[in-house]
């Protein structure tokens, strides 16, 4: 009974953003470019998507990230007379994705409301 409530008392908003579906979509690029870190290296990663945007609430489409940096780490491996050598290794990583977004609220003039 409580979650009937719940997502009664939010409706208005899951309303909007189900309508917006009906709305003429547009095409919509996306660029991404952020550093961060993997294992204390700096790391530059990238990625480009397209998708569509429909009305003001509702977003979807696909993406893919990629690592820009490159990072070596120095393995040991066994060899096939029984003893060890060291290779150099690099980190390849790549990522294709399908996203979604829908806005719930927002913020207009300081103040938090549903549309």
């Amino acid at each position: 009974m409580g979650l009937g409530l719940a997502v009664n008392g939010q409706s208005a908003w899951l309303d909007s953003i189900g309508s917006s579906f009906n709305k003429k979509p547009k095409l919509v690029f996306r660029w991404d470019s952020h550093g961060s870190f993997i294992t204390n290296t700096p790391a530059r990663m990238t990625a480009l998507g397209i998708g569509l945007r429909f009305g003001d609430y509702s977003r979807a489409g696909v993406a893919v990230e990629w690592l820009n940096s490159d990072i070596f780490r120095t393995k040991i491996v066994p060899t096939d007379s029984g003893g060890v050598d060291t290779v150099a290794a690099k980190l390849n990583y790549g990522m294709f994705s399908v996203y979604s977004k829908f806005v719930i609220a927002r913020i207009k003039n300081g103040s938090l409301r549903y549309r």
